[in-house]
């Protein structure tokens, strides 16, 4: 009878932990999940803003830019990258 009520007593608590992990990072967590995605989104980005359509070869033209100075021309240096 123990064990099935400590059984019990940790599904609880794994379904409880894994449940606020997922709280944290659907509400919580800002950003992007790494450089290469925060890069290829932010390019997109500035490629509508210059008023061309968002292709791979328009983004090319620009794929030397670095992170930050894509972020500092779209305004948007509160962007967090893990």
């Amino acid at each position: 009878m123990k064990s099935k009520k400590f059984i019990i007593a940790a599904l609880a608590i794994g379904v409880a932990v894994y449940g606020g992990f997922l709280i944290k990072k659907t509400f919580f967590e800002k950003g992007y999940a790494n450089k290469e995605d925060a890069k290829e989104t932010l390019l997109s980005y500035y490629v509508i803003s210059l008023g061309l359509p968002d292709t791979k070869e328009n983004r090319d033209k620009y794929r030397s830019m670095t992170l930050e100075q894509l972020k500092k021309e779209l305004n948007l240096q509160d962007i967090v990258v893990e």
